[in-house]
């Protein structure tokens, strides 16, 4: 399980601003019961030149982590379908595809564990609300598309265990298939009425272009790989 560095910071920079704000962040507390499990649970790797964190599988404390929210992960690819459910049975079918819970749900986890963190410090409970599983669902959602593109990118032939969406459905209706994903999740943000989200969320979605659009050009030999990471996601 694979956590790329500038990944992890943007998903809980989300968390941060998504329905709870900055400040409670800030808190010692809240933000040493999430990074303090993280640090523990996770240590540093180098994988094809880039600087990446791996989990190791299982161990107790990330293993509480997923318990922590099994429930709040165990609901959301049946809400994300439903979000993604067009009157065009073919677009919701083909926009369903990945949404079938075999991914690692790593990027929800993180923001529900943040979410449940600082609502416990700040509200003496942890709950998660609406808006934090909005959150929730968004970086899975961007996270999907991401990955919709990235097969038609790369000519993939499958994907979690089946076969990828552009060799079932062509490339074509496939780049659709991602742009719809990410029309749903940020018309879905922008009910949430926090401009700061929606902000955030338009910088990332550009970060991810910019880094994509970067990664096409490299032909950097391995000992430049890295310092190319860095440019392209810390830019």
């Amino acid at each position: 399980m694979r956590i790329v560095l500038s990944d992890l910071g943007r998903v809980l920079r989300m968390a941060c601003v998504g329905g709870f704000g900055v400040r409670q962040f800030r808190c010692v507390p809240a933000k040493e019961l999430l990074l303090g499990t993280l640090r523990t649970s996770l240590r540093h790797c180098s994988s094809g030149g880039a600087t990446v964190l791996r989990a190791p599988i299982p161990t107790e404390r990330f293993q509480y982590c997923q318990d922590t929210v099994a429930c709040d992960v165990q609901r959301l690819h049946a809400s994300i379908r439903d979000e993604v459910t067009s009157n065009l049975c073919s677009l919701s079918e083909f926009s369903q595809y990945y949404f079938d819970g075999n991914g690692k749900m790593l990027r929800p986890t993180i923001v529900f564990l943040m979410a449940r963190a600082c609502n416990q410090h700040s509200m003496r409970k942890s709950v998660l609300l609406d808006k934090q599983y909005t959150v929730g669902q968004v970086s899975e959602m961007i996270h999907t598309a991401s990955l919709v593109h990235d097969d038609v990118i790369d000519n993939a032939e499958c994907r979690r265990g089946k076969t990828a969406i552009n060799k079932k459905w062509g490339e074509r209706k496939t780049i659709l298939v991602g742009d719809y994903i990410l029309a749903r999740c940020t018309l879905k943000l922008a009910r949430t009425r926090h401009p700061e989200l929606v902000e955030l969320l338009s910088r990332i979605l550009e970060d991810l272009v910019h880094g994509e659009f970067m990664q096409l050009g490299n032909r950097e030999e391995n000992t430049d790989r890295f310092a190319h990471y860095i440019e392209k996601s810390f830019r």
